[in-house]
């Protein structure tokens, strides 16, 4: 019935839902927009897009940006916007549910991948985009005149471009930039150009689209265009960002709020404001950044652009979690990914799943980031978005990083570096090589590790950015740590520390003096590495960083467990795994159980350290933690050693296995080779 009310405005109902198919997969739903959803957005391009042309003013040119999608869609029709959402909610579910059931009866988790995506956006066109599609078909048989041609191909591109059809919008731009060249419509030549860098901006194409927003800034100046000079400074500071270039993107973005203030472009400036933070934020300045994000969003509020909203509650979510201050960044991230839904914001959908994914893992929920980083892949390739491709990749092989799936993170993150190569993101590839060197770390090939390192240093020196410049010289100490380099180590975290307080980054404060106490530790500086360890326990408190306070009283407990202070060993490693609980994360709780049954293992208690070594695996193998499994298989077969006694474990279905004493130093040895693998 919504369909129908809404002239089929959303796609009709999938025709292979039962109840049974859909009441069995809607728990494992990727959250995508069913084909057609993205209609509501090109009716707003045809009505905005058209009045440009009449007047022939640069003042409506689309933005690259999370803005792209014109403001205020509820207030010009409310009843049919209101509708369009209320179908979209009702077909969202059941459309994904009959995707994900159809790829679970193959065999490939490609293509069950693959087939969450859905089809392509294009699917679902408007009736004002195949009526775009006529006109310009009717070109070559009606009597058209050379103006209305050129007008008929723009309008038609910055339709495509509203769905995410970048290479049809930039065939289409490119047939009116050169009927606009031939026959000096100077400032449909604009327009053009300023298409053609948002398209080649979506496709991750950064120097294509610098040099064609770079020429369309020229005709705005030429034409005196102060409206169109302010949103095309935006674009600009927009592409250098992408490539890393974050001093001449904030000079460009300044720039943009200087010409939109003295004009009074409210969205405008809304938008400039957006890219300084992001521009502050990437060099560290979180400070700075928060306080441009925040008049983004007055902004954007005040024209009641709900995409502008959704994407500056996702920006200011991003500063929140680089303070560590996650519960705050997580409902943020929440709102972004709501209102991007709401607005038909796919490419802010996908931006909020990343976002989701990167909170999920650093609150150790480590499925629940797989499956939002799985979402933003899925919405890359479905958008050709090769930007956003390749940072998912890198995200995903995070996540099964953090699973101990290393295999698995290292095809990801290398799928990422290709891409992001392509695009030539260098700040994507800096992150991506640090990344890489963490995954090679974990599985002990430090050669390799240390290649990436200084690959990723060399960028981040390059870029200018000193948040990028900590993380890479942490990322050194701990692969020099691995090497039983520990002085080495300690100099490199001092540096990354000394960066981090210097840009106010309390989280990396925290992580960092956490790493500090455990490379003192190892060269029997006890006392500074507590004191460290405490600095570290106290910046968790104050950032309400619960992962991080689990962590760090895990460190704290292993150093008290080395002074042979047992007891309060104990107690502390008892409040980890509680802390562990109260957040979810399952992992994090296996591995401090691993810690706790070690200590309680020196301590002669055999059988209380056994039957948390059993937990340890069980919870490992829940988490598909392969490295904890491994870990924790070891520890069980030298128990049943030392104990003469077999042990009894979960298995991996959910039976039992029996540990035999007579095997155990096998199994032992099998183990450790499985963890040294």
């Amino acid at each position: 019935l919504l369909w129908c009310i809404v002239g089929k405005c959303c796609a009709p109902p999938p025709r292979h839902v039962t109840a049974v198919n859909f009441a069995t997969c809607r728990d494992h739903i990727v959250k995508t927009p069913p084909p057609g959803f993205l209609s509501s957005c090109p009716r707003i391009f045809h009505q905005q897009t058209s009045e440009a042309l009449a007047s022939m003013s640069d003042s409506d040119q689309p933005s690259s940006g999370a803005q792209r999608h014109t403001p205020a869609q509820h207030e010009q029709d409310p009843l049919r916007f209101a509708a369009s959402h209320a179908a979209h909610q009702q077909l969202l579910s059941v459309t994904a549910a009959t995707q994900v059931w159809e790829a679970t009866n193959s065999n490939s988790h490609d293509r069950m991948e693959a087939a969450c995506a859905g089809p392509h956006p294009a699917a679902g066109l408007t009736r004002e985009l195949e009526e775009a599609r006529r006109l310009v078909g009717a070109i070559a048989t009606g009597q058209v005149t050379k103006k209305a041609k050129a007008e008929r191909h723009y309008q038609l591109g910055a339709l495509l471009y509203a769905v995410a059809e970048y290479n049809e919008a930039i065939q289409e731009h490119m047939a009116a930039l050169a009927i606009a060249q031939q026959h000096g419509f100077v400032k449909l030549q604009g327009l053009a150009q300023s298409g053609l860098g948002n398209a080649h901006h979506g496709r991750g194409e950064f120097e294509l689209a610098l040099q064609h927003h770079e020429q369309s800034l020229t005709v705005a100046r030429q034409q005196h265009n102060r409206t169109g000079e302010g949103r095309i400074l935006a674009n600009l500071g927009a592409s250098c960002q992408a490539l890393g270039r974050h001093v001449e993107a904030a000079s460009y973005h300044q720039q943009g709020i200087d010409v939109c203030s003295s004009i009074g472009d409210v969205q405008g400036l809304a938008s400039a404001n957006a890219g300084l933070g992001i521009a502050h934020y990437a060099q560290g300045r979180y400070s700075l950044a928060m306080n441009h994000y925040q008049r983004a969003l007055d902004g954007f509020a005040q024209i009641h652009n709900v995409s502008g909203v959704g994407s500056a509650h996702g920006n200011i979510g991003n500063v929140l979690q680089a303070l560590g201050r996650y519960p705050e960044a997580l409902d943020r991230h929440l709102q972004h990914l709501e209102l991007a839904t709401q607005a038909g914001d796919v490419a802010g959908m996908g931006s909020a799943h990343g976002n989701l994914g990167h909170i999920y893992q650093s609150l150790g929920q480590y499925k629940k980031a797989k499956e939002h980083h799985t979402a933003h892949l899925t919405i890359a390739w479905r958008t050709g978005d090769r930007a956003a491709e390749g940072r998912a990749q890198s995200s995903l092989g995070s996540a099964y990083h953090a699973l101990g799936q290393h295999s698995a993170a290292l095809k990801h993150h290398r799928d990422g570096l290709l891409t992001a190569t392509a695009t030539k993101d260098r700040a994507a590839q800096g992150q991506i090589h640090g990344s890489i060197a963490s995954t090679l770390l974990a599985v002990g090939r430090h050669a390799q590790a240390l290649g990436h390192l200084h690959e990723a240093a060399a960028i981040a020196l390059d870029l200018g950015d000193r948040a990028a410049s900590s993380r890479t010289e942490g990322i050194l100490g701990s692969t020099y740590l691995s090497l039983g380099q520990h002085e080495r180590a300690v100099d490199h975290f001092n540096r990354a520390l000394g960066v981090a307080v210097e840009i106010g980054d309390l989280a990396g404060q925290g992580r960092l003096h956490a790493v500090l106490g455990s490379a003192l530790q190892s060269l029997r500086r006890y006392s500074e590495a507590e004191e460290h360890i405490c600095q570290s326990l106290a910046i968790a408190d104050e950032i309400k960083d619960l992962a991080g306070k689990a962590r760090v009283l895990g460190v704290y407990g292993s150093l008290l467990s080395a002074l042979h202070r047992h007891s309060e060993a104990c107690a502390t490693l008892e409040q980890s795994i509680a802390v562990c609980q109260e957040i979810g994360d399952s992992a994090g709780e296996g591995r401090v159980c691993g810690i706790l049954g070690t200590v309680l293992q020196a301590q002669g208690l055999l059988d209380q350290s056994a039957f948390l070594q059993v937990r340890a695996l069980a919870l490992a193998r829940w988490a598909e933690d392969t490295t904890s499994m491994a870990k924790a298989n070891y520890r069980l077969a030298m128990l049943s050693v030392l104990l003469g006694s077999p042990l009894q474990t979960s298995g991996n279905a959910g039976g039992s296995s029996v540990l035999a004493p007579e095997t155990a130093s096998q199994t032992a040895a099998q183990t450790a080779e499985q963890l040294c693998q």
